[in-house]
């Protein structure tokens, strides 16, 4: 039998530890074995050869762990729904975020993983606000509207 030999790390499918862009493929809420309520997500990843990786990770909905459900609705452009105090499974699913991965060093009978340590919004994508007031133009204003709404400016 012929194969191509490879070391421990390459056999260990995981990913370098980094910044990925992820989609939420799947989410369910469930409650964790303390009794809290938690969103599970299942976020799909891809190494540089263009391999997939799935990583389970949990959005525990407690106060201590707030920041890191803040960080998701953000990275996800839920912000509406967190902001709401509502964030459900089915707001997570088919969304894009970029999240921080770390390896998990194996104990006792576990494998060495991967995890979500955090999601951020990168620095090119600005945070999504609620829309800002209308303001009236000023009365010296050289910008006026046309009947189409499209702000006219005069050169």
């Amino acid at each position: 039998m012929k194969f191509e030999p490879k070391s421990r790390e390459e056999l260990s499918n995981l990913l370098p530890e980094g910044q990925y862009e992820g989609y939420v493929r799947n989410a369910e809420e469930k409650e964790s074995s303390t009794g809290n309520p938690m969103i599970v997500l299942q976020v799909e990843l891809y190494d540089l050869q263009g391999n997939k990786r799935v990583i389970t990770d949990r959005l525990i909905l407690i106060d201590s762990m707030q920041w890191k459900l803040f960080d998701f609705c953000e990275s996800a452009g839920i912000m509406d729904r967190y902001e709401a105090g509502e964030v459900g499974a089915h707001d997570c699913i088919d969304k894009s975020v970029h999240c921080k991965v770390v390896r998990k060093e194996a104990k006792d009978d576990f494998p060495a993983k991967n995890e979500i340590k955090s999601y951020y919004l990168p620095k090119d994508k600005p945070p999504k606000a609620a829309a800002p007031a209308k303001r009236a133009s000023p009365k010296n204003s050289p910008v006026s509207t046309s009947a189409g709404g499209d702000p006219e400016i005069p050169f």
